[in-house]
Order: structure tokens, then sequence, then C-alpha cells
């Protein structure tokens, strides 16, 4: 469980992860609306950007979440091995949550700007091509990028999650 200084000091990182994947949704929805607007695409006989789109969309779903947890492993496991920043080496209470919370931060990017990016080829393959079922892919992916939204308790329960791991793994030193 956390404590209430480590919850005081997530504050400010969940904050900037909102902005971030606030702006990853903003940047969706500014686009969308434009191609909405402006978009008339005349259907292709093959359409290539469609289906290449469509692609994308499920290589991101698929991959961004395998790329993200990497990134989070590989993080915990440079702390875990490295004993001037693991959080093994650290006094309690010495801002482990807010190194944890930069770890969460760096695979909810990832995360996040992978599947922003196939949303908005999935737009730009509307605008060209007409086809509606990229107009719904993207709408999917939207829905998943904001399902990604770092709440409070979601990134609060992650890290009370990879302390006790670390807590694991320091017992298992000893």
């Amino acid at each position: 469980m956390l404590t209430h200084q480590q919850r005081q000091d997530l504050r400010p990182c969940i904050l900037r992860m909102q902005i971030i994947v606030g702006s990853l949704v903003f940047a969706v929805i500014s686009l969308a609306s434009v191609v909405l607007v402006v978009g008339d695409g005349e259907p292709a006989e093959t359409p290539m950007v469609s289906y290449l789109s469509v692609l994308m969309a499920i290589a991101c779903l698929v991959g961004g979440p395998l790329v993200a947890g990497h990134i989070a492993r590989i993080g915990l496991q440079t702390w875990v091995q490295d004993t001037r920043t693991s959080p093994l080496a650290m006094p309690e209470g010495s801002g482990k949550a807010s190194l944890l919370a930069n770890v969460y931060q760096t695979r909810l990017i990832v995360a996040a700007a992978t599947i922003e990016g196939a949303a908005i080829l999935n737009l730009v393959a509307y605008l060209l091509e007409g086809r509606t079922w990229t107009l719904a892919a993207a709408a999917v992916l939207l829905f998943v990028l904001l399902m990604q939204f770092p709440t409070s308790g979601r990134v609060e329960t992650w890290v009370e999650n990879q302390l006790e791991s670390v807590a694991q793994l320091r017992d298992l030193s000893d």
C-alpha cells in the first residue's frame, strides 16, 4: 500500500502522463474532424493504403502492448541490477514510487503513440480512398487510446504491484 507521501509524489507524474495521452487523443480527434469535413476520397479500385492501414492497426494493437511491457521489464531489470538507482538499494520512502512512475510513463508513451500512429494512418487512408472501414478502424483505435488514459488508481496500482515485486526480489536476495 502506498503511503500518503508516495501518492503525493505521484501526482505530478500522473498529471504529466494525462497531458501526454490527452494530447495524443486530441491529435486523433482533430485530424478526424478535418477528414470528416474535407474528405470525400474516391474509393480506389485497389485500396492498398486502406489495407496497409488496417494491417498496421492490427500490428499496433498486438505489438504495442508487447513492446511497452518489454520496455517496463528492461527498466525494472536495470534498476535491480544497477545498485546506484535500484529500488532495492534505496532507503524506504526515498522516492521509489516516482521512479517507478517514470517506467510506467515510458511504457504508456510507447503504447499510446503506437496506437495514435495507427489511428492517424487509418484516417489518412479514409481521406485518400474513402473506405468507411478505415474510419471504423480509426474509431476503434481512438477508443483503445482513450482506455490507456492514466488515472490515479491505475498508476498507483501498477506502482504498488512493482513495489511488491521489488520487495520480493529483495527478500530473495537476502
